[in-house]
């Protein structure tokens, strides 16, 4: 049996085994309070490494780019290079869609469910920004299963192995990637934050739509965007920051954007580097973190 596992049964030393989303959402498992915001992470499970090896052996399954003994055997001595505990089993006589159904009863709890790519290479010195896909709102194990083959072979295509190529990345090419599942967060506004620059001269750049991020990721909207320069000694208070062209958001209330900002100070003190999150806020104005990845550092202007 395929067997998903909590992001909580790994620590943030696992990236070759799960991936570098998975290690960035066990930053903020139980981080708590930022200023008066609470971060919350969805439940999330991980297919590691050795669980989608021994799922993409499967008869029914996608392959790789490689025959299925070479990738297994590769595969399998990698992640024990990287501490995994448990072995890779003999696959039995099921196909990948028997083993799909046996995992969608297991996580159809979370439904509508979420699948994204966590490559050990994705969100650490290279972004992979919209190179690996991810699919919402599954609702079915024929979907689940669809999806899944769908992320890993994202990971495999042209534009992503021309990134690692130009990135010098050796992300083995026999080697498929883990993936993340959890509940598709139905926001009403969602998006992304950076934080730039230290105390003295800092910066936090908040983009922003209606409804999913992932109309913005993909450049099908262009996203409400606003800049807040500030050093921590003259840090502008809420009420005093300008929020133009507000309606841009479709009536996204200045008291978020206003929260939004306070995220990003707040976790510029407790993270030490400028980072970028992807965030969403749902009806209940509950603040998710979805995605998180270090930013190479730039001079602030």
């Amino acid at each position: 049996m395929i067997l998903p596992r909590k992001i909580t049964d790994y620590d943030v030393h696992s990236r070759a085994v799960i991936g570098g989303k998975a290690v960035g959402l066990l930053t903020f498992i139980n981080f708590g309070l930022a200023g008066n915001i609470e971060l919350q992470v969805p439940t999330t499970f991980v297919l590691d490494t050795v669980e989608i090896a021994r799922l993409f052996a499967l008869p029914g399954a996608w392959h790789g780019p490689a025959s299925n003994q070479e990738f297994q055997v590769k595969s399998h001595r990698d992640d024990l290079a990287g501490g995994l505990s448990h072995p890779l089993q003999p696959c039995d006589t099921s196909s990948y869609q028997d083993q799909i159904e046996e995992l969608w009863q297991n996580l159809r709890d979370l439904c509508p469910i979420a699948v994204r790519s966590s490559s050990p290479h994705e969100d650490g010195a290279y972004s992979f920004a919209g190179l690996h896909k991810s699919v919402l709102s599954i609702t079915s194990a024929g979907e689940l299963g669809v999806a899944i083959t769908n992320v890993v072979r994202s990971g495999f295509m042209p534009a992503a192995n021309a990134y690692k190529k130009s990135t010098g990345q050796i992300y083995g090419e026999t080697r498929m990637m883990p993936v993340i599942i959890q509940p598709t967060i139905v926001p009403a506004f969602s998006g992304s934050l950076q934080k730039w620059g230290s105390e003295q001269n800092s910066k936090v750049v908040i983009e922003a739509v209606s409804g999913l991020s992932d109309r913005m990721m993909n450049g099908q909207v262009t996203p409400y965007s606003i800049v807040i320069a500030y050093s921590e000694a003259d840090r502008p208070a809420l009420t005093d920051i300008k929020i133009d062209s507000i309606y841009a958001v479709e009536h996204m209330p200045s008291f978020l954007i206003a929260s939004l900002f306070e995220v990003g100070v707040e976790l510029g003190k407790r993270v030490p580097h400028d980072f970028e999150i992807e965030w969403a806020i749902d009806e209940g104005n509950r603040f998710w973190i979805l995605q998180y990845r270090a930013l190479r550092s730039q001079k602030i202007s």
